[in-house]
């Protein structure tokens, strides 16, 4: 009788034991067979931030969006911001699948002449998607933004002399604006030279491959300058016409 007792005492604890197994296992079984949050987003974007060297950068600022508007404006970000870790990681859960754009920043570093699309899969709770961006130094975080830097003259010049009669108001009221992934738009601003021109002229920028000239392409025409100085605060660049050399100033404006 005694050893029935023992057994069954023992017995009972076991249970108790199993029971409270279950109970800490059993969301994370539900969760995995699709019994728990069935139809919830449930896929998981891992990111390696990435210098030129290959190192994890820590602390940069990264943002997902589900389109490329949203990621040229920096709106509608698909979860808040985050930085990531000392290893240059950073996670995303709960996510839908499909096409995601990313977002990324440090100081004067950013991925917008790099990797920024990705597409997410959702297999299971546990699928982690991964992806690597690098972040570069470049021309672009100079002189594009969110959104769209907006850039007008401030000098010109004609052979090394102040251009004659100065720049006329309808041409130094014109916004240059540059938008990240090479969107470029000309807006004429408050004032035309000619009633017939039109408000704005879309087209796309690039760098050639010693940036040296930005070029922009607005299908049916090219422009090139030829660039003498580019920082965040300053654009200066030279066109050709013959014998006359003309450099034009541009400084961002708000």
């Amino acid at each position: 009788m005694a050893k029935f007792k023992t057994d069954t005492v023992c017995t009972w604890k076991w249970l108790q034991l199993w029971h409270r197994k279950l109970q800490f296992f059993m969301p994370l079984v539900m969760l995995a067979v699709g019994g728990c949050g069935e139809g919830q987003p449930n896929a998981v974007l891992e990111l390696y931030v990435l210098n030129g060297f290959g190192d994890g950068v820590p602390r940069a600022d990264v943002a997902i969006y589900r389109t490329r508007e949203d990621w040229l404006n920096e709106t509608n970000p698909v979860k808040p911001p985050k930085q990531t870790a000392e290893n240059g990681v950073v996670r995303f859960v709960g996510l839908e699948a499909g096409e995601y754009y990313i977002n990324a920043v440090a100081d004067s570093l950013n991925n917008w002449e790099g990797k920024f699309r990705t597409n997410v899969k959702s297999i299971g709770s546990f699928y982690v998607n991964t992806e690597f961006t690098v972040i570069s130094k470049n021309n672009s975080g100079l002189l594009a933004g969110p959104g769209g830097k907006r850039w007008r003259i401030t000098d010109v010049t004609l052979n090394g002399q102040p251009f004659p009669a100065g720049v006329p108001p309808c041409v130094r009221d014109n916004l240059n604006i540059f938008f990240k992934a090479n969107k470029f738009v000309r807006d004429e601003g408050p004032t035309k030279c000619a009633a017939s021109d039109p408000q704005t002229i879309e087209g796309t920028w690039r760098f050639n491959s010693t940036g040296t000239d930005l070029i922009f392409d607005y299908g049916n025409e090219v422009e090139v300058w030829k660039i003498i100085d580019i920082s965040k605060d300053l654009l200066r660049f030279q066109l050709t016409f013959g014998a006359a050399v003309v450099v034009v100033s541009l400084r961002p404006v708000s």
